[in-house]
């Protein structure tokens, strides 16, 4: 039986505007400490603006394409590796990668990307 393992994307592309409106706004911040200079009010609006565009704009997360059949898992329809990676300085995640003849398709799902049992299932089959 197939399965299409789903994403939370929208928490994704959440974080994803936090992170370039906050760089943005401390872009700012810096520029007006080194030079001294005015801003208008317009310069800080940008961000906010940009981070809205981005929010729905982005695609890239929509569609991760992983999906298990009978017991194996594969990425863009190549059969995949899965290794379960413990950083030392980030969250673990399951490190998903699938070889073409020309490089490979490599993805990062952390627990919070899918559902509880969907983890599960992924850290199970992971070498």
């Amino acid at each position: 039986m197939k399965r299409k393992i789903q994403f939370n994307t929208k928490k994704q592309r959440l974080m994803g505007i936090y992170l370039s409106i906050g760089g943005a706004l401390f872009g700012l911040f810096l520029y007006q400490v080194a030079f001294t200079t005015e801003l208008n009010y317009m310069s800080f609006v940008y961000p906010f603006l940009a981070g809205i565009s981005h929010f729905f704009a982005d695609k890239n997360g929509a569609d991760k394409r992983l999906t298990i059949d009978n017991g194996e898992f594969y990425l863009h329809g190549l059969i995949a590796a899965l290794r379960y990676r413990r950083p030392l300085l980030w969250r673990p995640h399951v490190r998903v990668t699938s070889l073409t003849k020309s490089g490979y398709y490599r993805i990062r799902v952390y627990k919070g990307d899918v559902s509880e049992e969907d983890w599960r299932l992924l850290v199970s089959e992971c070498t």
